[in-house]
């Protein structure tokens, strides 16, 4: 399944959300020609989503690429922008891709990189003054 469709299935379940409060737009620019896939934005600031799909195949991401994408993309790129100091990192199963998770164990299940990710998240997040949040969220689509 390609990114794209993702990104717009997700942007649209956060548009059809009851009360919404926050705007939702696509791939806007946030600084120096940064765009992340969704940036969700209110009075108070804004949080900028990137999206992964996972798979074998076609999406064979590991958990230290999320890592590097967790620190690189969403706070060295996405969040340098005006108002932006909370990220949003969404991992999308597609497929029964397991995963070797550094200094834990191989062949992790999908619950076991999110869980991985989160703490990666939190040491990140810890080194940067700028950012106030740092979530990863997964959905599996084999459930």
């Amino acid at each position: 399944m390609p990114e794209k469709h993702l990104q717009n299935w997700l942007a649209a379940r956060l548009r059809e959300t009851p009360n919404r409060q926050f705007a939702v737009s696509r791939e806007e620019e946030v600084d120096d020609d940064k765009k992340p896939d969704i940036q969700l934005g209110c009075s108070s600031g804004k949080v900028c989503v990137e999206i992964k799909p996972l798979s074998k195949k076609n999406h064979p991401y590991s958990a230290n690429a999320l890592t590097n994408t967790l620190e690189t993309q969403l706070v060295g790129q996405y969040l340098k922008g005006l108002n932006s100091c909370h990220g949003v990192l969404v991992l999308f199963r597609l497929d029964d891709k397991t995963w070797d998770i550094p200094n834990v164990a191989r062949g992790q299940p999908f619950s076991a990189l999110v869980q991985y990710l989160q703490a990666q998240a939190e040491v990140i997040k810890q080194r940067y003054s700028g950012v106030e949040a740092l979530e990863v969220i997964g959905i599996d689509c084999l459930l």
